[in-house]
């Protein structure tokens, strides 16, 4: 019989629960991923609001605490989800690690800063903890599948990258940034250049890597935008809705002219983050490299290049 982990959960809103009150198939949150693992005893949350307490242990039956540190003495858990507001990652994430959790759930952005992002990193390294960051896109289709198909010889034919996000740089345009990293097996960018816009918190910046072009536009207003296109010297391949849509355009020759365009959309032959959106696929990976030594797909590591990215356009924009 496989062994069960002991988990607990802190911060018990949106993300840890409230998507999909914990019972989503597939999951959209933390619980719910959690509850259907066969690995893992869900047995504590914590959190300040007396509501979000009373409603988890309502659904789960957990014991429930208010302060992190209360329950990480309580309950020795082996696996933490830290699911509360950014700017207490990093502080939360030292006292699990410090405490001797073993396996780290940490919800993206993992840290606020470059600087707190390498302090953990030094702790986690010489602690030997498990971090999985929770860039979710990294497990979910279709960014797994066309990662494999410019892994298959498409990448050389990769002439540009180019990203629409919106509702902020740190909120929703991490994701992107993250995604675009992991499709090209996380290179190290260089910033070509920054323009504020019209919301300074979601700047358009232009990246590279080596002679590869990466723009993306930020997007003001309420509008939920995360599409990425990737054109090719013969076709384009383009994810809409963060991955809900994926559609194909294929170079065409003109009849009228002598030149060659890209035709009409088609559904590209990648599945949709419909049918797999991460959220169990991340969870798995985490007690998987634990178990077998390795790091997560979405480690500490890689998602400090995307806030590293992040501090030098935010601090550019801000000049």
């Amino acid at each position: 019989m496989r062994q069960r982990y002991p988990a607990a959960l802190i911060g018990l809103g949106n993300i840890s629960l409230g998507y999909d009150n914990g019972k989503g198939e597939p999951p959209l949150t933390h619980v719910a991923s959690l509850r259907r693992e066969a690995r893992v005893r869900l047995t504590a949350g914590c959190a300040p609001v007396a509501i979000e307490r009373k409603r988890f242990h309502a659904l789960t039956g957990a014991t429930v605490y208010e302060s992190p540190e209360e329950m990480l003495r309580a309950e020795r858990p082996d696996l933490v989800s830290v699911c509360s507001p950014t700017e207490l990652h990093f502080a939360h994430a030292m006292l699990c690690v410090e405490a001797g959790v073993k396996m780290l759930w940490l919800e993206k952005p993992p840290v606020v800063s470059v600087a707190e992002g390498e302090a953990l990193l030094r702790t986690v390294r010489e602690r030997r903890t498990t971090v999985m960051v929770g860039y979710q896109r990294r497990y979910a289709e279709p960014f797994v599948s066309l990662r494999a198909y410019l892994k298959r010889g498409a990448r050389e034919n990769l002439l540009a990258v180019s990203v629409h996000y919106s509702l902020k740089l740190r909120r929703n345009g991490c994701h992107a940034l993250d995604a675009v990293s992991f499709l090209l097996e996380d290179p190290d960018f260089s910033l070509a250049g920054v323009v504020p816009g019209q919301d300074p918190e979601t700047p358009s910046f232009l990246l590279r890597t080596g002679d590869l072009p990466i723009s993306f536009t930020g997007l003001a207003g309420e509008l939920h935008s995360l599409d990425i296109a990737l054109t090719f010297r013969d076709e384009r391949i383009e994810i809409l809705n963060g991955g809900k849509l994926v559609f194909r355009r294929r170079e065409e020759a003109d009849p009228r002219y002598p030149s060659r365009w890209l035709g009409s959309p088609e559904l590209a032959p990648f599945p949709t983050l419909d049918e797999q959106n991460g959220m169990a696929e991340s969870l798995t990976d985490l007690l998987d490299s634990f178990e077998e030594g390795r790091q997560p797909v979405s480690n500490l590591e890689s998602a400090m290049k995307t806030q590293r990215v992040m501090e030098a356009v935010l601090k550019e924009t801000a000049e």
